[in-house]
């Protein structure tokens, strides 16, 4: 029996849910980057500034060894937090929290998503 990709990929992202991963709706680079964060900031207990979400990002994309990657999802990550005054100045001390991407001694802590057709245009074009 042959089937579309269309419900070839329906038919697994169904099978996904039934497993346990949560349909999250990606629609362009903006909002996987706000999933990303929001994903990060719940499994970790910790709220993100923009610039502290960007040192994530950095840590996140310095390398484009596969091995190199999975070693960094893997490992602690040393936040250095960005420390502001109450009146919302900047304060000199500063203070480190270490940021988990996942969990591999409770994996049920772990959250798995699944979304469908995500497009992004950058240097490549993804469709």
């Amino acid at each position: 029996m042959i089937q579309s990709e269309q419900i070839l990929e329906d038919k697994l992202v169904a099978q996904l849910i039934f497993l346990g991963y949560d349909r999250v709706d990606v629609v362009d680079e903006a909002s996987l980057l706000a999933n990303l964060k929001a994903q990060l900031e719940a499994f970790n207990g910790v709220t993100l500034t923009d610039s502290e979400f960007g040192k994530v990002m950095n840590h996140l994309t310095r390398s484009n060894a596969v091995f190199e990657k999975a070693k960094v999802l893997r490992d602690k990550m040393a936040l250095e937090r960005d420390c502001v005054r109450p009146d919302g100045s900047a304060s000199q001390s500063s203070d480190t929290t270490y940021l988990d991407f996942l969990d591999d001694t409770d994996l049920e802590r772990n959250r798995f998503q699944v979304t469908q057709q995500v497009t992004m245009e950058g240097r490549f074009r993804s469709v």
